[in-house]
């Protein structure tokens, strides 16, 4: 029979450490910090009423969670959700062309699988991976069924250009146009006026940002202007109330 050792007077006993509870399952949720648009994948064809239903999408699977998603075989069948299959019959793009994302990612197939979920049957598919954080990194928007042809559609791949937002959109335009004006015009480079204002056009908009502001506001701005301030000394001084208002907050 073992002895008990007693314990010194005054001496503290041993603290034993709290336990930490294991970390609740998270619910399903989204980044989309490594999104981007490319060919066969990008948003040419949609309109608002898609972006409404990928909204509204994003909203229902944020309910389930992340271990429900990846476990249940029943749900993943209704959500569709399931590796891509890169050796699929007319796949137009394989992992290795994802080249934006970090390599960390990227070359680690086995940890960060690539999934899809489903928009809906008719709206397409949501691309991406599960990151450390368990948040689902969306690497591309399939509004055309183009990552996974199916025997479905023939296995065709359906075109969907990338769209740019209005400002790289006017910018494309100009390049677009230069490009035109380089190779078509008839005068030499100093005699063809219409490429000089191409060029003033491009002096103009890459210095700038374009914002859009209500029509009550654009016409309050026109009302200024006929006290000769330009836009700029009216936003100027628009900034300097700004910050005088903060400064005297403090």
């Amino acid at each position: 029979m073992k002895k008990k050792i007693p314990i010194p007077k005054g001496a503290h006993k041993p603290s034993i450490p709290e336990q930490t509870p294991p970390a609740p399952d998270p619910k399903l949720s989204f980044s989309f910090t490594f999104y981007n648009q490319r060919e066969f994948f990008g948003l040419s064809t949609v309109d608002s009423k898609w972006f409404i239903s990928l909204i509204v999408r994003l909203g229902n699977l944020n309910q389930h969670y992340v271990e429900e998603v990846l476990s249940n075989q029943a749900l993943r069948k209704t959500l569709r959700f399931h590796e891509i299959d890169w050796e699929a019959k007319n796949i137009p793009i394989q992992r290795n062309e994802f080249t934006w994302i970090p390599e960390v990612f990227l070359n680690n197939p086995v940890e960060y699988p690539f999934f899809q979920i489903s928009v809906s049957r008719a709206l397409g598919r949501i691309v991406g991976f599960f990151d450390a954080s368990n948040i689902f990194q969306i690497i591309l928007l399939d509004p055309l069924h183009n990552i996974q042809p199916s025997q479905y559609n023939d296995y065709v791949v359906r075109p969907s250009d990338p769209e740019h937002d209005l400002y790289s959109h006017l910018l494309n335009r100009y390049q677009k146009l230069d490009a035109l004006m380089s190779s078509k015009c008839p005068f030499q480079d100093n005699e063809c006026k219409l490429k000089e204002n191409v060029q003033m056009i491009k002096a103009d908009i890459e210095p700038y940002a374009i914002f859009f502001v209500p029509l009550e506001v654009h016409n309050e701005c026109e009302q200024h202007k006929k006290n000769d301030l330009t836009i700029l000394e009216i936003i100027e001084y628009g900034l300097l109330a700004v910050e005088k208002l903060q400064n005297n907050s403090y």
